[in-house]
């Protein structure tokens, strides 16, 4: 049983406004772990992260808004990690539960005209998640792993940038990704080696609600899209090669489908990200 806490206080000037402010939190965490065997455990997890909140540089904002509050994230996970068939095979999962609150999030300006962003606090989300793991090692030479991880986190209230049932920017809902390594010595001096991995990452979003509010418009005269989702996205790499004592001769490709889906979906400046 692992208990343990960090107070921390944060104190800020803004020396254009000639204001301070201070951002005091007590961030404890919980930790119970038990062993199942030689070679297992089973563990729960609870532990509260925290940002401090800021000062909005002076611009066009709403009164009100020349500060920004904290946000602070509790997560709570429970899982596993197993190895099995003589430690040839490791298994973990977990599930895990986020509750986020006083998210921060960044808003273009209320007019067309080119000026400076703001922070706001945009609201509470909350959701559940789940990871598992799994790697094979059938001999000394082979390792094969393969990962999956699901993330259910949606906002649960509305502000100028969010609505009730968004999910969180640039975060997939899935990921998975498949791997498997070779190395061998072939002499006392020479050894090969081989490796082979691909990943998907499933389409994600980028809200900005403040578009409609605003009906702000690019220099088309068409509207701002309000949601931009980046498509699913799959990489495959490898490299192989061989050891010479201390010379090691290898070639590798990378990203070889030539997929460029994007990796960011937008937000902010979302109308010129790529």
């Amino acid at each position: 049983l692992t208990m343990g806490g960090r107070y921390y206080s944060d104190k800020r000037s803004d020396n254009v406004r000639t204001q301070d402010n201070t951002f005091n939190t007590f961030n404890p965490r919980f930790n119970l772990s038990i062993k199942t065997g030689d070679s297992g455990l089973v563990y729960l997890n609870a532990s509260k992260g925290f940002r401090s909140g800021g000062f909005n540089t002076p611009g066009l904002f709403a009164p009100g808004e020349e500060t920004y509050g904290p946000e602070s994230l509790w997560t709570y996970e429970g899982g596993f990690k197993q190895q099995l068939l003589g430690k040839a095979l490791t298994v973990e999962g977990a599930i895990f539960y986020h509750d986020y609150s006083g998210i921060q999030s960044v808003l273009l300006p209320i007019t067309n005209a080119p000026t400076i962003g703001r922070t706001i606090n945009s609201g509470v989300a909350r959701g559940w998640g789940q990871e598992l793991a799994v790697v094979a090692r059938p001999d000394k030479a082979l390792t094969a792993t393969f990962t999956v991880g699901h993330n259910d986190l949606t906002y649960r209230t509305a502000s100028l940038a969010v609505l009730p049932g968004d999910p969180l920017d640039n975060v997939p809902e899935w990921t998975t990704s498949a791997a498997i390594d070779y190395r061998k010595p072939v002499s006392d001096n020479v050894t090969i080696f081989a490796s082979a991995d691909v990943s998907h990452t499933s389409g994600f979003f980028s809200t900005l609600r403040l578009f409609e509010t605003l009906a702000i418009v690019q220099r088309t005269g068409e509207r701002f899209p309000l949601v931009v989702r980046a498509l699913p996205r799959d990489i495959v790499n490898v490299r192989f090669g061989a050891e010479f004592g201390a010379i090691t001769a290898y070639v590798f490709g990378r990203n070889l489908t030539d997929n460029f889906n994007s990796v960011y979906a937008g937000g902010v400046i979302q109308a010129s990200e790529g």
